[in-house]
């Protein structure tokens, strides 16, 4: 059974590292470096996490998670790293987040039955129309979420990543991937210390935390969707959900005092996620403890708990 006091452990772990991560950007903010100090902070947040969480490499690179954790969420680090410490045109910075989010798929699914055709694999032409399909839903939030936090530097935007990335731990976990679900909490925890940097939040690498934060979350997803049982409807809603913050470009909304949009923000994002993860909850409830004519009871929520991956 998932340890409570474990994920706890686990959560304020990524919470101090990534508070001491952006403490020492905001001592050294004058250093030519110190830019990469909010992509770094979620980062190693969302790492030290999942190793408290008790994630080991078991191979080279042999698991979902571990890719996750070694590759793609390096890349996303050290793309918007270079981003923030070489400005570049809108091109070459849609170009840089678009080989992350293309290459995202692929590195995940590398060797799986998705990847190598076995039965119930993609065909080649599958493949090449899906990938490209998950790259592009990979790129479009990730780019929409950066740029309202340049146009409008708001927490309201890493604090409703945080919320996602709470919810889609819960559900990835009521949908049969209890070890990748664990991983989305500290990144939970690790967002909402970045959202609560408040008088930093306007740092022209601030953005690229809102960046990292949401490929962690799209990986978690991502994989809980292909190797648990998360519906594509529930992962579809919680990858939309943080789009909500960009209600706050549309009119009357620009024109509210800050407080007030934020509440409202929040208040939508908590609606949908909580919808998401009661219908999750039911739907598991719905075919834990039944069985087959004839077969044996399938397994309860407690058994889950007490086995789940």
């Amino acid at each position: 059974m998932p340890d409570p006091v474990a994920i706890l452990i686990a959560m304020a772990a990524s919470g101090v590292v990534t508070a001491l991560v952006l403490l020492a950007y905001s001592r050294l903010r004058s250093s030519p470096g110190a830019v990469i100090g909010w992509p770094l902070a979620v980062g190693l947040g969302f790492v030290t996490g999942s190793i408290m969480l008790g994630f080991r490499p078991r191979g080279v690179l042999a698991t979902d998670q571990e890719r996750l954790l070694l590759l793609v969420v390096p890349l996303a680090v050290t793309v918007e790293s270079w981003i923030t410490m070489k400005p570049m045109s809108t091109a070459r910075m849609v170009l840089a987040r678009g080989c992350v989010a293309l290459s995202s798929g692929p590195l995940l699914l590398l060797g799986s039955v998705y990847m190598t055709g076995g039965s119930g694999g993609w065909s080649l032409a599958e493949r090449v129309c899906f990938l490209f399909g998950l790259g592009v839903s990979i790129l479009v939030p990730w780019l929409a979420l950066v740029t309202l936090q340049q146009r409008r530097p708001d927490p309201v935007i890493s604090l409703t990543l945080a919320a996602t990335s709470l919810a889609a731990g819960i559900t990835t976990m009521l949908s049969g991937y209890a070890s990748a679900g664990q991983l989305a909490l500290p990144l939970a925890a690790t967002l909402a210390v970045a959202a609560f940097a408040a008088p930093a939040a306007a740092s022209p690498s601030a953005p690229g935390a809102v960046g990292v934060g949401w490929i962690c979350l799209a990986g978690v997803l991502f994989i809980g969707r292909f190797f648990g049982s998360l519906t594509t409807l529930h992962g579809v809603l919680l990858g939309v959900t943080p789009l909500v913050c960009w209600l706050a470009e549309c009119r009357p909304l620009c024109f509210w005092a800050a407080w007030p949009r934020r509440l409202l923000l929040l208040t939508l994002t908590l609606l949908l996620l909580g919808t998401v993860v009661w219908q999750a909850q039911n739907r598991f409830r719905t075919h834990s403890g039944s069985s087959a004519p004839g077969g044996a009871p399938a397994p309860s929520m407690q058994d889950y708990l007490d086995f789940g991956r």
